[in-house]
């Protein structure tokens, strides 16, 4: 095994050679394809702990050096000059905490899960070099549309043969930025505003829907929001930037901080690399990458304590849980969740029997997929009712925004055309032309301020 990378910026050279002995070893060149030296994955990490890994630098300073430390305790080298099979031996006790006096199954899991990124993000990251990765799993890479059939076929979707990255598509895929009007993002560096009717605190999901139904109606309101307004412009096809589950640049909070989560009360923190964990700062709030999905609750979710009492008696409930119903109905909200759905724009049908709508919604359905159809067949075969979901996307175009193309890169990701719904589309450009909206960004409220009979006063 023989480095094809000499230009390592932030590992010295023991710590790269045996980054990559580690690497190949995990994933070796065979038959199949490439292996990891070969295909980049050190210099991937090399160049992420140079920049958006730089807070894991020590943890591969001490664990490569715990490698070396252990190869030569038990074979008299350092890592990347014993056997092969010698180097399985250690990585294995690695993963199993077999280590003397290192605790190396978290460092284990970092390699993993940087050396899935270093073979298969795209190419502009430093690995994945000549999209060797991608050819292994035989995927097209970054294109911006599927047809109707692709969406179908039982067959491998090759594109013709041809693999794209980033690097490929040029500009020329990006949709012209046009400004906002009333929108000055250096708003947030001036002096408050002492006189207001609303503040909102945040103009994320909620906060940008009920903006322009103040101003419309003559209130005085501003907007602090601890994020920056983003744009179409502001999203690519980028999966490990972009997506919740990798790097999420898209998710970091106002003073980076990180969302941690454990199961149980012994167990330690780990970050929250799921979606709810990666929320974001931002003019229209998480719902920027969202999956689209709108459904409205089903009549009976009004009324929890009583269904759950009818149905099954509420000594099913857990030790200090405490449901309620709610003190309106499904019938009494039905309007205005129509009314949301027309200015929204909700694609869907009417093959829902669980929920009674007064009116239809305004778009149809998404266009069918195969797994789609082998879960319709299945659940309806066991006497189950499946139906499209009802979606905030485009099936054709609304309200000035584009049709979807059924490109992959929505799902997790903000919509660089506008096809995918969020309020800083709508909501917030119409409360802007009222003139009674005053949005500042970057500003973010660390407190709400009350007088001595417990009135909120203001903000700061």
């Amino acid at each position: 095994m023989r480095s094809v990378d000499s230009d390592f910026l932030s590992l010295t050279s023991l710590e790269a050679r045996t980054l990559e002995a580690v690497f190949e070893r995990m994933f070796p060149a065979d038959e199949n394809g490439a292996g990891a030296v070969q295909i980049g994955a050190a210099r991937y990490v090399d160049r992420a702990l140079a920049g958006a890994y730089a807070d894991r630098i020590i943890d591969y300073q001490n664990g490569l050096a715990a490698l070396s430390t252990e190869s030569r305790h038990r074979f008299g080298k350092v890592f990347p000059e014993i056997a092969e099979e010698q180097q399985c031996e250690i990585i294995r006790d690695l993963e199993k905490k077999c280590l003397l006096e290192f605790d190396g199954n978290r460092f284990f899991e970092l390699l993993r899960s940087h050396l899935q990124e270093g073979l298969f993000a795209d190419p502009e990251y430093g690995g994945n070099r000549d999209k060797l990765g991608w050819k292994f799993l035989r995927h097209p890479g970054v294109w911006l549309e599927n047809s109707a059939e692709e969406n179908l076929t039982d067959k491998e979707v090759d594109k013709g043969g041809k693999i794209q990255s980033l690097g490929d598509l040029g500009s020329n895929w990006k949709i012209r930025q046009e400004p906002v009007n009333g929108y000055d993002p250096l708003r947030g560096s001036l002096p408050p505003s002492t006189e207001v009717d609303v503040i909102l605190v945040g103009v994320g999901s909620i906060g940008a829907i009920v903006a322009p139904i103040f101003a419309k109606a003559g209130l005085r309101v501003i907007g602090l929001e601890p994020g920056p307004y983003r744009r179409n412009g502001d999203y690519l096809p980028d999966e490990l930037g972009a997506a919740y589950y990798c790097r999420a640049n898209m998710g970091p909070k106002f003073a980076s901080e990180i969302p941690r989560w454990r199961r149980a009360e012994n167990e330690p923190t780990q970050e929250a690399t799921f979606s709810l964990g990666r929320m974001m700062n931002s003019v229209g709030g998480s719902m920027i990458h969202y999956g689209a999905w709108m459904r409205r609750f089903h009549s009976h979710h009004f009324r929890m304590e009583s269904y759950i009492s009818d149905r099954w008696g509420t000594n099913v409930l857990p030790e200090r849980c405490r449901v309620a119903d709610w003190p309106v109905s499904y019938e009494q909200l039905e309007p205005y969740y129509t009314l949301l759905e027309e200015q929204i724009g909700i694609a869907g049908d009417d093959t829902n029997p669980f929920v009674q709508r007064s009116r239809p919604l305004p778009m149809p359905a998404t266009r069918p997929f195969r797994l789609g159809e082998c879960f319709r067949e299945a659940t309806t075969a066991l006497g189950l009712h499946p139906h499209p979901v009802a979606v905030g996307m485009n099936t054709r175009p609304y309200r000035g925004r584009p049709a979807s193309t059924y490109t992959a890169w929505s799902n997790g990701f903000g919509s660089y055309t506008g096809d995918k719904w969020d309020p800083s589309l709508t909501c917030v450009p119409e409360a802007l032309r009222t003139g009674n909206f005053d949005l500042r960004t970057q500003c973010r409220v660390i407190r709400i301020l009350s007088d001595s009979e417990g009135h909120v006063d203001g903000i700061e």
